[in-house]
Parts: structure tokens; C-alpha cells; sequence
């Protein structure tokens, strides 16, 4: 019965790992034809004399910073879930790192948050609480990202209803749907029963996608969430 069962979990991982080299050949298949198609790479070579290193490298920067911030966020918030968080900045930049990873190589970026989740437990940080760190930096993001674009929204409105009157009313569409997703989710993050349902959703949803494979770490998530 062990032989077989054994037999059994081998043959997936084989499955698996012939999966995702298919996977990578078909990525780099995408990126060899956009590349030799329509003779870009001669377009490429010519362009690379005529490049401003100066522009490449604050390119860089800019990445560089905008994963420090994003780890910087995560450490502040942590430091306020948990107080025996004794972590350097260096390990909540890996899993800044980690998050843009898997939200690049994932259909819509729905590894994102489930990688950050799993690397912030093997800094001796609960599941439970990484959920609530996450939870919390997408409300922070998200009202940023409503207040910025109601800011840009009428100091350039007067540009936007000269060059393109119609997408007015494409931009309030947007302003209002982001409007009422973060009232809907202060109403469910201030109410306890809320909070768990929503919970028990996501949960299943990761692990119906098998992004969670234990049952067991949903069942602990869970019964911790009830009993705060």
C-alpha cells in the first residue's frame, strides 16, 4: 500500500514538473517570435547605440525602490500584528520580491499574496497574521490609489473633456466602483461574522485552485478567526 501510494505521489510530481517545462517552452516560444517577428531584433540592435544609460539605471532605481517601500510597508505593518517581530528589513524585502515574482508569472497575479503568505510564515510569522498584514496593505493601497486618482482626476479634468469628453464618464464609472469596494470592505472588515464568511471563501477558493493544498491550515486560519 506504502509502495503504491509512494508510486502514485511520484508519478504527480513527474506529471508536474513535465508541466511546467512545457509551461517555460512556451513562454520562451512567445517571447523568440515577438522578438524575431517583423525583424524586431534588428529594430532592437539598431535602438541599443541611441539608449541613455542614465534613463536605464533610474529605471532600476525605481523598481529597486518601489519593492523597499513595499517591504517597508509590510515591516511596519507586521510590527503592529505582532510584537515579537525581531525581523531586519532585508527579510520583508524578499518577501516583497516574492510577491512581484509569483503577481508576474501568475494568470492575474493570483500567486501574489498566497507566495507573500507562505514567506512571511517561514519568518516565524502565523498565517493567520500574514493574511491580516496583506489584508490591511491592500486596503492601505487601494485607498491611496482612489484619493491619487480622484486628485489627478480634477486637476486634469479640463484636459481630459477637450481631448476625449466620452471617457469622463468611464473615469467616475471607475472612481465610484473603487469608491463603494472600500466602503464594502470597512463594513466587512469592522464586523466579525463578516470578516470570517469572507474568509472561509477565500480559503476555499485558494484551495479549490490548490494555491493551498493543507486542509488543515484552513481549518487552523478558521477556528482561530472564530475564537478572536
Amino acid at each position: 500500500m506504502k509502495k503504491l501510494f509512494f508510486k502514485i505521489n511520484k508519478n504527480k510530481n513527474y506529471i508536474k514538473k513535465i508541466i511546467n517545462i512545457i509551461l517555460l517552452l512556451i513562454s520562451v516560444g512567445i517571447i523568440f517570435y515577438f522578438f524575431m517577428a517583423n525583424n524586431n531584433y534588428l529594430k532592437l540592435m539598431a535602438a541599443l547605440p541611441h539608449l541613455n544609460i542614465i534613463w536605464i539605471l533610474f529605471a532600476f532605481l525605481s523598481i529597486f525602490l518601489s519593492w523597499y517601500f513595499d517591504s517597508l510597508s509590510i515591516k511596519f505593518l507586521s510590527n503592529t500584528v505582532s510584537s515579537d517581530n525581531n525581523h531586519g528589513q532585508m527579510s520583508f524585502l524578499k518577501v516583497s520580491i516574492c510577491g512581484q515574482y509569483f503577481h508576474a508569472i501568475t494568470p492575474m497575479g493570483i500567486g501574489s499574496q498566497p507566495a507573500q503568505i507562505l514567506k512571511l510564515s517561514s519568518n516565524n510569522i502565523s498565517k493567520d497574521k500574514a493574511v491580516i498584514i496583506l489584508f490591511q496593505k491592500y486596503i492601505v493601497y487601494q485607498t491611496c490609489l482612489f484619493f491619487y486618482s480622484l486628485i489627478c482626476f480634477f486637476i486634469y479634468r479640463g484636459q481630459i473633456e477637450k481631448s476625449c469628453p466620452k471617457i469622463i464618464i468611464m473615469i467616475a464609472i471607475g472612481l465610484i466602483s473603487q469608491g463603494i469596494v472600500l466602503v464594502v470592505i470597512k463594513i466587512i472588515f469592522s464586523n466579525k461574522n463578516l470578516i470570517v464568511k469572507s474568509l472561509k471563501i477565500v480559503l476555499n477558493l485558494l484551495f479549490r485552485l490548490k494555491i493551498i493544498k493543507d486542509e488543515k491550515i484552513i481549518l487552523k486560519i478558521i477556528q482561530k478567526s472564530e475564537n478572536k
